[in-house]
């Protein structure tokens, strides 16, 4: 054999191990990289749809939480393809999607706070009930029966696990508390902490209701008022972190030119990165200035 044929069948082998090894190197690291992001996945999907069916389930809501997932990608998709399709930048679409899959757990967060806050705004007559029921010679489980025919939702389902816990042989103190874990505030709190005390050392439970209503009454006025005064800076915080994001897409439509080396550069993607990153953090230093705590 030519020496020429020799070598060149030693350089064909040694290309042929070298590809070899690539191969097996990123087969090894693709199979490694898969298990640990199956575990992670399957990690973040336990947690995911655990805190999801708790707020289900807390909200009286029968939809399976697994669909919460799915509808997460369907919105990622749904915002990726139309982005795409309508702007044809692919890095701020993706950008856009992954907010957009968070959109139903926000939402049923969002959901979960306007049941809570109705929740508290019905507390107050509902401890009118109970002090007029006690004062009416019912004892505290009736009287709880009683709030729940006269009382609404969402107050009237929680009474209703309330008093079904009751029948199954609960005490009234373990029956509060669980009522308290699903509907945790300092209201709540207050509340439990009056019956525990009543139960244990005695007391006049209908003036303590009383009192209590007096209480969460005042500070419910508090709160409205500081809301009213702090409504300003707030809207003044939303103001400043959509004002960049409006000029851009604003610059985008009349001058595309300015704003096209953004999109067409790998530093320009970092420096939007950037941009938002820091247009989210002044937003959220802004209302935590003007949030003030009762």
């Amino acid at each position: 054999m030519p020496p020429g044929g020799a070598m060149g069948a030693e350089l064909d082998l040694m290309e042929v191990l070298t590809y070899a090894v690539c191969f097996a190197a990123v087969t090894v690291f693709a199979v490694v990289g898969l298990i640990l992001f199956s575990k992670g996945w399957q990690s973040y999907e336990e947690k995911y749809v655990g805190e999801a069916e708790r707020t289900m389930e807390a909200m009286f809501l029968t939809i399976p939480p697994q669909h919460l997932i799915y509808l997460s990608f369907l919105c990622f998709f749904v915002v990726l393809v139309l982005f795409i399709g309508l702007v044809g930048e692919p890095g701020p679409a993706v950008a856009l999607a992954a907010a957009a899959a968070a959109l139903p757990k926000v939402t049923l967060r969002i959901l979960k706070k306007r049941r809570d806050k109705v929740f508290r705004e019905q507390l107050v007559p509902a401890l009118q009930c109970l002090a007029s029921a006690l004062k009416a010679g019912f004892s505290l489980p009736k009287s709880f029966e009683q709030l729940e025919k006269e009382s609404k939702n969402p107050m009237r389902q929680e009474i209703r696990i309330l008093l079904q816990e009751l029948r199954l042989g609960t005490s009234v103190e373990k029956a509060i508390e669980n009522l308290y874990e699903r509907m945790k505030s300092e209201d709540m709190d207050l509340v439990v902490n009056a019956i525990h005390i009543a139960g244990k050392v005695g007391g006049n439970l209908p003036l303590i209701f009383k009192q209590l209503e007096d209480t969460i009454r005042e500070r419910m006025r508090i709160e409205g008022k500081v809301r009213a005064l702090t409504a300003q800076g707030k809207f003044q915080g939303l103001v400043i972190a959509a004002l960049p994001i409006v000029v851009a897409f604003a610059l985008n439509v009349i001058y595309p030119e300015l704003l096209a080396p953004l999109f067409t550069f790998p530093y320009g993607y970092a420096l939007i990165v950037a941009i938002l990153g820091l247009d989210t953090l002044g937003y959220f230093i802004i209302k935590k200035i003007v949030s003030i705590e009762i």
